[in-house]
């Protein structure tokens, strides 16, 4: 009895809602989704740069066509695979053995505003073992465009290498900027 009643229950709430007798909340409007450094033109400003803090077009002039990967786009840099996250990058390199090995410092680098200026390095790992050569930059020119571009990011750039288990051998690095609080 008590089944056939919470069903005529549910029955008559619906036909009242049916009728207008019960307020019914609102569906909610469906939001755009923030896609942060913009997929758009690119600021009219001077800002120059090989990756970080580009506009999904200015990286599309730059290495061609991207193809679209598990939450990020991607572009191929001679078999590396340079991913945009947001307002970040991410340099994936090959674990194939026929690879030709570049220098993997050397181009993450090289993605930097042209302002870059080392700030110092971090150890980042565990106990067992820490990597030193994760690097905190700094660019004004950068946080100047994240300004334009209504992004709230400073200049800081965390460059964090990925390791292969036991090895030496790089098998990611990561570009980070640093989002700052509201």
């Amino acid at each position: 009895m008590g089944r056939s009643r919470l069903l005529s229950l549910s029955v008559i709430w619906l036909v009242l809602m049916a009728l207008g007798f019960v307020p019914v909340a609102p569906t909610a409007m469906a939001q755009p989704i923030d896609r942060p450094c913009g997929e758009g033109a690119a600021p009219a400003d001077n800002y120059e740069s090989q990756g970080i803090g580009l506009t999904v077009p200015e990286l599309t002039a730059l290495y061609g066509p991207n193809e679209v990967g598990q939450g990020s786009i991607y572009f191929e840099l001679d078999g590396v695979q340079l991913h945009k996250v947001d307002c970040d990058l991410l340099l994936v390199f090959p674990l194939d053995e026929n690879y030709e090995q570049v220098d993997e410092i050397a181009l993450a680098e090289s993605l930097l505003p042209a302002d870059a200026g080392l700030v110092g390095t971090i150890a980042l790992g565990t106990t067992i073992a820490e990597f030193e050569a994760n690097t905190l930059w700094r660019s004004q020119t950068l946080a100047d465009r994240f300004a334009s571009m209504d992004e709230n990011r400073g200049r800081e750039i965390l460059i964090v290498y990925t390791y292969e288990p036991m090895g030496t051998t790089i098998q990611r690095v990561e570009l980070r900027t640093l989002e700052l609080p509201e």
